[in-house]
């Protein structure tokens, strides 16, 4: 497993500097109407605390902030220093929402039972080897009433999410995409969307869920506690 991390965090370091940009050309601009999707569900107000976890450049925690004009405590957990990187430069470079950038692992977060209001994660769950496990800690982080809200690629079972899935190996393998492998590989390694349902309806009360891509891309929000 320590293994398997340490290849994570040197693959994001090393393609960080383009990862953004290439991400949404790999999914045909799909990767910005997911996040605002994904963000419409994390109804901040002033003054609760947030966490992102796997935040990468923090395009989703600055937009969270900004909603509220940074009014509140957001937090950007990556175990990637490049990334993180990245996420500070933007940060100052729009005038800053305070938002605090931490170097840690999503599998062992560090931060005391029932801290945040919202906890979520996009398209980081998967690249986890103890992904259950970090379930488990996000839903350890929770406020009483807090939400959770996942977004990430699962193992399709459809037929049109396995041709999706197939589309973005023939692609990667084109020159100068070779890092970018690890999606096709990483969505193979990782739950069905039934599993992960499972997996988080176990720990917390599933709300809501959405699919796009024929189920290869699944929005999962839960809540400690009842749904509203």
């Amino acid at each position: 497993m320590e293994a398997e991390n340490e290849h994570q965090r040197a693959l994001f370091n090393d393609i960080a500097k383009d990862y953004d940009e290439r991400s949404v050309a790999l999914s045909w601009g799909g990767l910005r109407s997911w996040h605002r999707a994904a963000c419409a569900w994390l109804k901040i107000a002033p003054g609760d605390h947030v966490l992102d976890v796997g935040c990468g450049t923090g395009v989703v925690l600055r937009r969270c902030a900004a909603r509220v004009e940074g009014r509140g405590t957001f937090v950007g957990l990556d175990r990637s220093a490049a990334m993180l990187d990245i996420a500070r430069r933007c940060d100052r470079s729009t005038g800053g929402a305070g938002i605090h950038w931490i170097e840690a692992d999503g599998q062992n977060l560090p931060f005391a039972d029932s801290t945040f209001d919202w906890v979520t994660a996009q398209f980081s769950l998967r690249n986890m080897a103890e992904w259950e496990h970090a379930l488990r800690e996000m839903v350890r982080v929770l406020k009483p009433a807090g939400h959770l809200v996942i977004l990430d690629l699962v193992r399709p079972r459809a037929g049109f999410g396995r041709a999706a899935l197939f589309y973005i190996n023939l692609v990667t393998r084109l020159p100068g995409l070779g890092p970018y492998q690890e999606i096709p590989r990483s969505v193979t390694r990782f739950a069905t969307g039934p599993q992960l349902l499972t997996a988080i309806d176990a720990a917390l009360p599933v709300c809501a869920v959405k699919e796009w891509v024929g189920g290869l891309v699944m929005l999962v929000v839960a809540r400690k506690g009842l749904c509203a």
